[in-house]
């Protein structure tokens, strides 16, 4: 069972209780099918973030959905291949909770009030 936590409009932290979390994603995209930002982790559990991704940006339905992964992965390869899979940006999670906190705070600011994103499904 999933229980997503909202931080802001179309912006949410889901926290797995399912037997199957390889297959968290497709229930999320199912229960979220238009959001206006995606953060898959490159390290996911089950699943790849970097096959996530893929996934995400070769679906016609999804592929206009800006993607920032959020990971603790600092190897320039993740870091290349994640733009070569059309990542719009890729940030470096903090391991101390404080700044963890201040960088989710600007991510939100930076793509909720600084870019312009469509509002509606092409």
């Amino acid at each position: 069972m999933l229980n997503p936590k909202p931080l802001a409009p179309s912006v949410y932290v889901y926290v797995p209780e399912a037997p199957f979390p390889h297959e968290r994603s497709i229930l999320v995209m199912y229960l979220f099918p238009s959001p206006d930002l995606i953060l898959p982790d490159l390290n996911l559990p089950g699943k790849d973030g970097r096959e996530v991704l893929a996934e995400i940006k070769a679906d016609e339905g999804l592929k206009h959905i800006p993607v920032v992964i959020p990971t603790s992965s600092q190897d320039e390869e993740d870091i290349l291949r994640s733009y070569l899979l059309h990542a719009n940006c890729y940030i470096s999670k903090p391991v101390r909770l404080a700044e963890f906190v201040k960088v989710v705070k600007s991510v939100e600011c930076f793509w909720f009030t600084i870019v312009a994103l469509p509002r509606n499904e092409p």
